[in-house]
């Protein structure tokens, strides 16, 4: 992103109408609201996405009313109350503001912006209710008020958006707090190009007169409690089609097997409808679709080989009662999302995918043989995810430099051998989880240079030696480590305390020998609680290359992916606050005094050692302390 740090110039440029700004850094243009308002021919002023570093809140003049377009969104730098001299700019059409991190309320004076066709302020933190006066805005055919926890009845809402509200051509009310139904005002929208409405509280069925809206391109009902039955007849006059999203509801997709669509869909979400028994033989004439989910659809038996000829770049089908072998024939070359995980599918891993892959599940399946060293070719594999199969044979060995791979679980199959050395090499690695398998031998030092692992879960193995010292030198950025077991042997290293983010320590059914490190009252981030919300959002930050995609669906993939591979993690209460397993192994000594210094404590297991000496006073400091076992 380039920078400008001084704007003064735009000063100089008294006739100018129409300036863009967008994706410059500015960061350090204190000034830009200043100079920006000394343009009194500006019409035209677009700056998202440029980290704005600040707002004033009021002018002591506003120049700048000749503005008819504004766009100010995706700046977060922010936090602050709308700001009181928008409501001179009254000649605005277009006002965007999404993503800006405003809050408070909206004022009566947005009524003020008479000619406003287009106005965006979802993602703030903006509270309702809405002002009355936005009735006011008769010309409005597009409105963004997504993300700000407004509710009250959707049919009560729509109607308050303007004068003309059934010639509305785009709505987006998602993830609010809205209830009601969609009959009886949905279908009088005929204009309508764009509507979502998903990730509220709406009820009832989908009203067949939704087929009336001609224009309409994108529809997105997900995460709601509609149902009903989806017909043929519901989609019969939408040509214009592009993009339909439903998952999350309890609706019913019954389609004719010799059903042609009169659409052309880009992307399609039905995940948790019942679509199946069939796969649905429709998708076959869908030939721009790039995007499907059809996670937890009730489909049984083998995909067909059609599908694997569309030019598909996410495709998620887990959860799913598919049988079959994997696809022999080639998969599509643009694909870069594939999901078959929970499904019943067998046979060897294919040896060559599609060069574009950066997530990969097959998790919870019959996949047998070994993992092909082709996949340590793909550069931008981000995640590999091929847990809970029947793989046999040592990991890969040919592991590189440049690799983008931040997660990799390969647990609950039979992999043998050693860690390779070459494993070292994936240096972009958060979470490695090769739990349950028969790997052996000592840790191989090359893995100190996974410096931002923040889990590593190595249990139910047969790994040997010493616990290694550089885990708690190198390996700062750990949360949860888990090693149990296994056959590891000698102290615990000291060390092992310097990993201050540690939340869970699980050294159980070792060989370990000595006492307990006196360092280990020092976990600092057992000490402070931890939110679940804090753990879902913090541990990633989503690749640069995932921020480019415009597409609804991955947000669905992303996540679910997320959460089956913390799953275990959450059966486990490993999640929330701290826990610690040291249980059966050869530890003598006293239980450290500092014991009670890790307050957010939940549970502490020292049983089946050699422990000696009382119990220290400060176990009656853990709060939360729910299993404690010392037999």
């Amino acid at each position: 992103m380039p920078n400008a740090d001084n704007l003064e110039w735009l000063s100089q440029l008294a006739s100018l109408k129409y300036l863009d700004l967008g994706l410059i850094n500015l960061t350090n243009s204190a000034n830009w609201l200043y100079i920006t308002n000394k343009l009194q021919s500006i019409k035209v002023l677009l700056m998202p996405y440029t980290d704005l570093p600040s707002i004033l809140n009021s002018l002591s003049y506003v120049n700048f009313t000749s503005l008819t377009t504004l766009d100010l969104s995706l700046n977060r730098q922010f936090n602050t109350n709308l700001p009181i001299w928008l409501w001179n700019l009254t000649n605005l059409s277009y006002l965007n503001l999404r993503y800006y991190q405003f809050h408070g309320k909206i004022p009566n004076a947005l009524g003020n912006l008479t000619f406003l066709t287009y106005l965006y302020i979802g993602g703030n933190n903006l509270k309702g209710p809405l002002p009355r006066s936005i009735g006011k805005l008769c010309n409005s055919r597009g409105i963004d008020l997504s993300y700000l926890g407004i509710g009250g009845d959707i049919q009560e809402l729509v109607g308050m958006l303007g004068c003309k509200w059934n010639d509305m051509e785009e709505i987006n009310l998602s993830s609010n707090n809205h209830q009601g139904n969609l009959s009886n005002w949905l279908e009088q929208m005929t204009n309508l190009k764009h509507l979502d409405l998903s990730n509220n509280s709406l009820v009832g069925s989908v009203p067949l007169g939704i087929g009336n809206l001609q224009n309409l391109n994108f529809l997105d009902l997900s995460s709601n409690s509609l149902h009903s039955v989806i017909s043929e007849a519901h989609f019969a006059n939408l040509t214009k089609l592009n993009d339909l999203q439903l998952s999350s509801n309890s609706l019913i997709i019954s389609m004719g097997r010799s059903w042609i669509p009169p659409f052309q869909l880009n992307t399609l979400a039905l995940g948790s409808c019942r679509v199946g028994p069939q796969f649905p033989a429709w998708l076959r004439w869908q030939k721009q679709i790039y995007g499907v989910n059809l996670r937890n659809t009730s489909i049984t038996g083998t995909v067909p080989d059609w599908l694997w000829s569309l030019h598909l770049q996410e495709l998620d089908l887990s959860y799913n009662q598919i049988t079959g072998r994997l696809p022999l024939t080639p998969l599509p070359d643009a694909l870069q999302v594939l999901d078959l995980s929970n499904n019943f599918i067998y046979g060897p891993l294919p040896k060559l995918l599609p060069t574009s892959i950066f997530y990969l599940s097959l998790s919870n399946n019959s996949i047998n043989g070994s993992i092909p060293s082709s996949i340590c070719g793909y550069a931008d594999l981000w995640t590999l995810d091929l847990s809970a199969n029947h793989l046999l044979g040592e990991l890969p060995w040919c592991w590189k430099q440049g690799s983008s791979l931040e997660i990799m679980d390969l647990s609950n199959n039979s992999i043998t051998g050693k860690i390779p050395p070459s494993m070292g090499s994936l240096t972009s690695l958060r979470s490695l989880d090769l739990n349950g398998n028969n790997l052996h031998k000592e840790l191989p030092s090359e893995l100190q240079h996974c410096k931002y692992l923040f889990l590593l879960d190595l249990g139910n193995n047969n790994f040997s030696g010493k616990i290694p010292i550089w885990i708690g030198e190198k390996m700062l950025n750990l949360k949860y480590l888990l090693l149990h077991s296994n056959m590891f042997d000698g102290n615990i290293p000291p060390q092992l305390a310097q990993l201050t983010f540690l939340q869970v320590l699980d050294l159980s059914d070792n060989k370990l020998s000595g006492s307990i490190p006196r360092s280990f009252g020092n976990f600092t981030a057992m000490i402070y609680s931890v939110s679940n919300s804090t753990y879902y959002h913090s541990e990633f930050a989503i690749p640069s290359m995932l921020l480019n995609i415009d597409y609804p669906l991955f947000e669905q993939v992303f996540w679910h992916a997320f959460i089956s591979f913390f799953s275990y993690a959450c059966k486990l209460d490993l999640v929330i606050k701290g826990n610690s397993n040291f249980s059966g192994n050869h530890l003598v000594g006293k239980i450290p005094e500092k014991i009670g210094d890790i307050l957010s404590l939940e549970s502490l297991d020292l049983s089946s050692n050699k422990l000696s000496g009382a119990m220290p006073q400060t176990i009656s400091k853990l709060k939360f302390l729910e299993h404690l076992n010392l037999s």
